[in-house]
This record gives structure tokens, C-alpha cells and sequence, in this order.
């Protein structure tokens, strides 16, 4: 028996984007919102928006518009957790309209702005 690992689409994963992908991502919304790079060159993405965005520039033998190491944090232990204050809106956007969140990985929650997509970390206590 093989050892397999179940993992959710709505997970984060981190990614480290190549300027087409940047290009990619930012045409993908209309140049709404620009993805958000840490100093060590990483972004954070739903796995399923990553598909999203980008499965049709993945191929055998072509250039991936982002780096192939893909990044799967472990989540944190579960604990009880109380969701602080939503963002009063979208910095990208101005929005106030979000999708509920959901809590990620037992530090943040993510919520979605409904107007342009953008992925919105929150703290939970």
C-alpha cells in the first residue's frame, strides 16, 4: 500500500511567479489587481486558482509561467478559533462585497472579494 496525501483545492499554496506569469495573472483580471509578492518572491494562491489561471500555459517541454517547486504549507494544530472583523473593503478594489471565508490553515481566514477575485487574508483569535 502507497502512502497518498488528500489535499483540498481551496488550499494555499506559494508559488514563486516568472514575469510572464505576473503578465498571465494580471491579464487574467483585467489588470484589476496585481499578485501579491513577499520579499522572498512568493505568492500566495488557491491551488484551484492556480489551475485556473495558468493550466493552459503548462505543458510537457514548455516554459511554466511559474517556478515547478509548488509549496503546500502544513497547517497549523486546530484550535478554537474566533474570526476577527472582516476588511471593511477590498484593497484592490474598494469593494465591500466578500464570499465568506474560511479558515486556511488555523492562523488566517481567507475571504474572496466578490467584485474582482482578490484573496483577502484575515487573523483569527
Amino acid at each position: 500500500m502507497s502512502d497518498s496525501i488528500t489535499i483540498n483545492l481551496n488550499e494555499e499554496v506559494r508559488v514563486r511567479l516568472k514575469p510572464d506569469g505576473i503578465r498571465l495573472y494580471c491579464e487574467h483580471y483585467e489588470f484589476r489587481c496585481v499578485p501579491q509578492i513577499d520579499a522572498d518572491g512568493w505568492t500566495r494562491i488557491q491551488l484551484w486558482r492556480l489551475m485556473m489561471i495558468f493550466g493552459s500555459h503548462v505543458c510537457l517541454a514548455g516554459d511554466p509561467p511559474f517556478e515547478m517547486a509548488v509549496v503546500l504549507d502544513r497547517p497549523a494544530p486546530k484550535a478554537a478559533l474566533v474570526a476577527k472583523r472582516p476588511p471593511s473593503c477590498c484593497p484592490i478594489c474598494g469593494s465591500r462585497n466578500f464570499s465568506p471565508g474560511y479558515v486556511a490553515d488555523g492562523v488566517r481566514r481567507v475571504d474572496i472579494c466578490n467584485a474582482c477575485g482578490n484573496t483577502i487574508l484575515a487573523e483569527v483569535e
